[in-house]
């Protein structure tokens, strides 16, 4: 049986089956035979020539294998240590040239991704072997390359034209899309200056109101911008001289627009609003230190009688102290917490609070805003402090997949109490200081509520991305904002509730239906 088995082997190498002749070579009594031992001896050199062929072609596993083998039939011999030191070497070099391979393609992805195309495109260029990430990179690159062409040439056409709000909603459609081009932050650069330039053109005209519509469409672009943070503040200004000259208090106003005066020097309609301020103010000091204003704000009887001839007396009301501001029309006392139903659009769930605690609606603590969701999952409590809006959690969340329990919320923040129960936080209007959670992996009670608003002073709705409530198949706008408990509504178009009008100070009524222009919507509370 040993000859025959020899004999075999013999066989399998003469026609270049190695593989087999190595199996019919491993019994230690063929070592022992004179002839098996020369017989293993060609199975060692056939294998050590062998795994030579696979190196040179690269194949660096079946080379070594086959190093391997001669290992176990002849040992470490001479040309077996020569063979795998000279695989050891050509495993480092491929592993080098893979971390080479490697660092090229992800520096090619992050110029790609920061809108330097042509140095992405370089780089990859000079990968050595390809692959199937370094040809998605290439047509990704494509794909950007030509999306930013397009959307150069389209922003080019607004800027000709003059319409840089055109040009503003071409630009946030290419971030959207992640084109980046050295072109389009160029075209960006102008765009903002034709709308700063617009914005001050109608502040010194006299149209502030203008130029609050203006900064609302070009927020989004830029609201970090020194030019347009600057303007923000102007327009903050001149509307909080407007509040303080609707409380009665045109010294204070005054002393706000003239510091604007500085600011913007042509606005020439300033330097009658400050005197008109000051007269208002002389006027109202020169009432309190009068006759009247020894009676004191609320002082004495609340009637005087004046007898007439003939009749009873009769009670004839006294008029409110010059401090005192008109009596305010009274209307329904809106809830800390509503909704809002407007047709063709949705439902809104709005909330006054600073403090808003959100979490699973069964879970121990019961949330202000309850989500359908695992009773498990922590609350979270957004707070907001001045105009700024903080989250915070007793258990870590994610906001923008990064673990946190605190965390400082910007607008487009993506927050996730799990994979299933998450949602976003919008600042929709850089000039106002409400802001929207849109809710995409959870759902509210009400089935048709997707989105909470988070209302401090106004809720803007109108057409486009800077409004709280987005309606764009209307063609018009509106404000709602909270004075003395009560909704009011400020709109260029026309405001009724079954049928009868309702003017700028006149509060809104709850659970009527209203039309704002072409729109319809109702408010109710939650």
């Amino acid at each position: 049986m040993l000859i025959l088995r020899i004999r075999q082997a013999e066989c399998a190498l003469s026609d270049g089956r190695i593989d087999e002749a190595f199996e019919l070579v491993q019994g230690e009594d063929i070592r022992r035979h004179r002839r098996g031992q020369k017989l293993v001896g060609r199975v060692v050199r056939a294998l050590v020539d062998r795994g030579r062929g696979h190196l040179e072609a690269e194949r660096l596993s079946e080379a070594l294998t086959d190093c391997d083998k001669a290992a176990r039939c002849g040992g470490n011999a001479t040309e077996i240590a020569h063979l795998r030191t000279d695989i050891a070497e050509a495993m480092a070099d491929r592993q080098r040239a893979g971390r080479e391979h490697g660092g090229l393609v992800t520096a090619a992805r992050e110029h790609i991704d920061n809108g330097r195309i042509s140095m992405g495109e370089q780089l990859l260029d000079d990968v050595n072997r390809k692959s199937g990430r370094v040809d998605a990179l290439q047509r990704e690159a494509v794909r950007r390359r030509e999306g930013a062409g397009a959307a150069v040439r389209e922003v080019e056409h607004a800027l000709d034209r003059g319409d840089w709000c055109d040009a503003v909603a071409k630009l946030l459609d290419a971030r959207k899309a992640d084109f980046m081009d050295a072109q389009l932050s160029e075209l960006k650069t102008r765009t903002v200056k034709l709308a700063t330039d617009e914005i001050r053109s109608r502040i010194a005209e006299g149209r502030p109101d203008l130029a609050e519509g203006a900064m609302s469409r070009l927020a989004p672009l830029d609201s970090a911008g020194p030019e347009t943070k600057e303007l923000a503040g102007v327009l903050a200004q001149l509307r909080q001289s407007r509040q303080l000259i609707e409380a009665g208090e045109p010294r204070q106003a005054a002393q706000i627009l003239r510091r604007m005066c500085t600011v913007l020097p042509r606005a020439r309609w300033l330097d009658a609003a400050v005197r008109g301020c000051e007269a208002a103010a002389d006027s109202l000091e020169t009432l309190e230190v009068g006759p009247l204003g020894l009676m004191g704000p609320g002082g004495g009887d609340e009637t005087i009688h004046l007898p007439a001839q003939g009749e009873h007396e009769e009670a004839v009301p006294t008029r409110p102290s010059p401090r005192s501001r008109p009596p305010e029309r009274t209307g329904p006392t809106l809830p800390q917490k509503f909704l809002i139903q407007v047709d063709g659009v949705g439902s809104f769930l709005v909330l006054r609070g600073e403090s808003v605690t959100i979490g699973p609606i069964s879970s121990s603590e019961r949330p202000e805003v309850g989500l359908m969701a695992d009773p498990a999952l922590p609350a979270v409590t957004i707070e907001r402090a001045d105009e700024d809006y903080f989250l915070r959690c007793g258990r870590p969340v994610t906001v923008n997949d990064q673990p946190t329990t605190e965390r400082l919320l910007a607008d487009g923040d993506r927050i996730a109490l799990s994979p299933r129960c998450r949602w976003r936080f919008l600042r929709p209007n850089a000039a106002s200081t409400s802001a929207v959670l849109a809710i995409s992996g959870a759902r509210l009670p009400q089935a048709d509520t997707r989105k909470v608003i988070l209302l401090d002073r106004e809720i803007i709705i109108g057409p486009g991305p800077t409004a709280h409530i987005r309606a764009d198949r209307w063609d018009g706008s509106a404000v709602l904002h909270v004075r003395n408990g009560t909704l009011l509504c400020r709109s260029e178009s026309p405001v009724s509730a079954d049928g009868l009008t309702i003017t700028a100070g006149d509060p809104l009524p709850l659970g009527i239906p209203l039309r704002i222009g072409s729109m319809s919507l109702i408010v109710t509370p939650a």
